[in-house]
């Protein structure tokens, strides 16, 4: 159990920081993106600082895990302040 606890706050950490460095990502861009893409969503990957966009919250999912393999990103819908939540960690799942 202690182990289980110490995963949980690693990863919380984690899941923290990727959302602020992603949260900073989107900061930069968002005035470009409002403009034509608003209402869509947006993944961030914020090591690559790599994005995709699209219609489908969990069709947009399916492509980021594809060309995001192992990777946690941010997943927001452009111009509102919340899109939902949405974690995927393949390493939670193996």
């Amino acid at each position: 159990m202690e182990k289980f606890e110490e995963f949980k706050i690693k990863y919380r950490k984690i899941s923290e920081s990727v959302s602020q460095k992603g949260n900073e990502i989107y900061q930069k861009i968002k005035d470009n993106l409002e403009k034509d893409y608003k209402g869509k969503y947006i993944i961030i990957e914020p090591e690559s600082e790599e994005y995709i966009i699209g219609d489908d919250k969990l069709e947009l999912v399916k492509k980021a895990r594809q060309k995001f393999p192992d990777k946690i990103f941010n997943v927001k819908r452009i111009g509102y302040k919340v899109s939902g939540y949405l974690r995927y960690d393949k390493r939670l799942y193996q």
